[in-house]
């Protein structure tokens, strides 16, 4: 037993001196490297760790992989003898990646009995400053905008004046003036300067009236402006988006489980492949889990290709209703993500979505 025990001691020290050795293997001056603050425009960022050769034998770097494909390695290719130096060089692609960053590089030797050896970079990119045309991209006539679309976001449908602010910037070279502002009654169109000088900003504020509307969902409305400018250049079109949700009171714990709670039977349909033109009809069923009627306010379909029926739009406590669904798969081809999303009156979840997925194959 004694001599057993040894031999266990002896085991353990090699093992231990066999892996005190791996990690002196390469021998890094250091194994982080942080660059602070950097500007993005100042194009990557490059750092070099220089490393030792202490394994006690020639070595080379097999290889280094990269955590990230915004770090692009680089080391010494050719064998580093004992006791000499080698390098692992990070360079980091600062374009299009502002903020903080912690990227890492595992280097491999040809040291067998070597584990890899992980280095860090870190640092925080300051964003370049944007000239007006990336950051007003749209441009009609001399006026710019961020987009052709104003989007609103989400709206309670008790807000009767939910105001969002846009900018708007003059790209020509005379004054710009919007003259008048065709737009529905519940949309009020409020133009923060009444003209803009060439080469100056402005702010365009947009007021909803969800009351007004009386209507909940996803909604898509027109406004236009038209400018001093000549010709079509006066005429500016622009979508306004805005998702109405039903205005629920704050709720006691008592009155939130007396309250209608809807669920469904699936809310993902994988539908396989179906060849394009064919029709798949499918169900899903929508039950009230609660204690009160729950009522479908409204169900809508993101594709024209998705037609919906519903069986009640009312559900009494304990019971449901199946909602049928067509698929129409007439020119359509590739991969297919559609939704249908539902409306009800339940305060837990007012706004519940199936998804279908399929593949259409040409036929």
């Amino acid at each position: 037993m004694s001599r057993l025990l040894l031999i266990i001691l002896l085991v353990t020290v090699s093992i231990f001196n066999s892996e005190g050795q791996q990690i002196k293997a390469l021998v890094f001056e250091e194994n982080t490297h942080d660059f602070g603050k950097i500007k993005e425009e100042d194009g990557p960022a490059e750092h070099e760790f220089r490393f030792k050769n202490d394994s006690g034998q020639p070595l080379v770097i097999l290889r280094v992989k990269a955590s990230c494909g915004c770090t692009t390695p680089a080391w010494t290719r050719d064998t580093i003898p004992m006791g000499d130096y080698g390098f692992i060089r990070a360079k980091y692609d600062t374009r299009n990646r502002p903020g903080e960053f912690r990227k890492s590089l595992t280097v491999y030797s040809s040291i067998k009995s070597g584990t890899p050896t992980t280095l860090f970079i870190k640092g925080e990119v300051i964003p370049r400053p944007k000239g007006i045309e990336e950051e007003l991209p749209t441009l009609i006539g001399s006026m710019r905008t961020k987009y052709r679309v104003f989007n609103l976001g989400k709206i309670s449908s008790n807000e009767a004046k939910h105001s969002t602010e846009f900018d708007w910037y003059n790209d020509g070279e005379d004054t710009l003036k919007i003259v008048n502002i065709e737009h529905p009654q519940y949309i009020e169109v409020l133009m923060n300067e009444d003209y803009l000088l060439p080469g100056s900003r402005g702010k365009l504020t947009l007021n909803y009236d969800a009351l007004m509307r009386a209507d909940i969902g996803f909604m898509n409305e027109n406004i236009t402006l038209y400018s001093n400018e000549k010709g079509m250049d006066s005429v500016k079109s622009y979508s306004v988006y805005a998702n109405i949700v039903e205005y629920f009171p704050a709720m006691s714990s008592v009155e939130m489980a007396s309250a209608p709670i809807l669920a469904l039977s699936k809310t993902m349909i994988e539908l396989g492949t179906i060849k394009e033109g064919e029709k798949r009809a499918l169900s899903v069923q929508i039950y009230n889990k609660g204690k009160e009627v729950l009522k479908i306010r409204k169900i809508e379909p993101n594709c024209s290709c998705l037609t919906v029926e519903v069986s009640s739009i009312e559900i009494e406590p304990g019971k449901s209703t199946e909602m049928n669904l067509t698929f129409d798969t007439s020119q359509r081809k590739g991969n297919q993500q559609k939704a249908v999303t539902i409306y009800s009156n339940s305060p837990k979840n007012p706004v519940s979505r199936v998804t279908l997925k399929s593949y259409v194959q040409a036929n």
